[in-house]
């Protein structure tokens, strides 16, 4: 089956691009013959261009390029039309990635409503293809703020896709909110479950992490969650431990710590991954190192378990994608929002509640998330199969 994949593929953002190629070797190994329609939003293409390097866009792109099969550009959702139609695709899957996210404080594309990734564009087609939302997150979108117009609207585009599941708790909540009880998401894995199963062996290792001498930590954060004497004092802590600690980069910028190694840009996703799976331990801000470490048994503490803030530190937990997802692994112990997390966690408390997590710790959930997401995956295709 031809099937249109839509969401966050290409951007300058490691998650984003492992969640997408999971799925896309995933529907590979299904024997389905998948695309990216590749929707690039002005708005969102300037945001990553202003902050990122040269050298580290063309290693996203690159990335691309080698794994993905890509549609032309497309702007806007007519563009995404036009493509969805010459490249006949009988099957568009939106997401996984944050692809119901509504905020009237960010101007990019993806933050308004509609876009294309609520796939109201498919109505114009003959014949229409199927629809399908996979994975789909609203990243913590306080939902009742909305527009009493908006929602409505919004739960009206929701009842037209003809499949809907979710990666999380809250984005469940929502739609079930919007839709008024009449839509009951499932609840799916996020598709990096399957990635290590989907890898060839020849995409499976980074010579580097693997042949490190000494086993490390990374860290994730940054100067606003961590100052450089508490960084100090957990680098004298870990070396007791015969562990180094290394500084894991965001794509815009290496985190500039008092560490024994920052680890440097440009650097690929898959590399970015295989630091964390190949690491013995992460503290991190991110929803994708979480969903990493979980899928490689290695332990973490997340020290931005939140979504919007009020007053620069108030948040409600429960909208967090790596809380949620550590509710799965018993794990929400080992969530902190901001200022719980430069409150509570000393270097020493840090280190011990790290070293602490035994082999294993995540199972079952690790291992039946990757079998459950195949699983889900086989049976959509095949329901909405023409």
């Amino acid at each position: 089956m031809r099937i249109g994949m839509l969401t966050h593929h290409w951007p300058a953002n490691f998650g984003s691009n492992l969640q997408a190629l999971s799925t896309f070797l995933l529907l590979k190994h299904l024997r389905h013959d998948p695309v990216f329609l590749n929707y690039r939003p002005p708005g969102i293409e300037a945001h990553y261009a202003a902050r990122t390097t040269q050298a580290q866009l063309e290693a996203h792109a690159h990335h691309a390029s080698q794994f993905y099969e890509q549609t032309d550009i497309a702007r806007n959702a007519e563009e995404v039309k036009c493509l969805c139609k010459e490249a006949k695709i009988d099957l568009v899957l939106a997401g996984s990635d944050t692809i119901l996210r509504v905020n009237k404080k960010r101007s990019t594309e993806d933050c308004s409503f509609p876009n294309p990734f609520w796939m109201q564009w498919v109505e114009g087609l003959t014949p229409r293809p199927k629809t399908a939302m996979i994975s789909a997150s609203s990243e913590g979108t306080y939902y009742w703020f909305l527009d009493r117009d908006v929602k409505k609207k919004m739960a009206e585009a929701l009842l037209n896709v003809d499949s809907v599941s979710v990666r999380d708790r809250w984005t469940c909540d929502m739609v079930r909110h919007l839709t008024k009880g009449r839509l009951s998401p499932t609840i799916t894995p996020d598709p990096v479950a399957v990635l290590n199963n989907m890898l060839p062996e020849s995409m499976q290792e980074e010579a580097e992490p693997k042949l490190m001498s000494k086993r490390y930590l990374l860290l994730h954060v940054g100067p606003r969650q961590y100052s450089a004497s508490w960084v100090k004092e957990f680098v004298r802590l870990a070396h007791q431990k015969d562990l180094q600690v290394f500084t894991l980069p965001e794509t815009t910028y290496v985190l500039d710590l008092p560490v024994d190694r920052q680890l440097p840009l440009p650097m690929s996703p898959l590399g970015w991954y295989f630091w964390i799976r190949h690491s013995s331990g992460l503290i991190c801000k991110a929803f994708h190192t979480v969903i990493s470490c979980i899928f490689n048994d290695i332990p973490y503490l997340n020290v931005y378990a939140g979504s919007a803030t009020w007053l620069k530190c108030l948040s409600i937990q429960r909208a967090s994608k790596a809380y949620d997802v550590s509710m799965n692994v018993g794990m929400q112990g080992h969530c902190y929002l901001p200022l719980q997390g430069r409150i509570l966690l000393s270097p020493t408390r840090a280190l011990k509640k790290l070293l602490a997590v035994p082999t294993g710790a995540y199972e079952p959930y690790a291992t039946d998330a990757p079998r459950d997401y195949e699983a889900y995956l086989r049976d959509l295709t095949q329901r909405l199969s023409p």
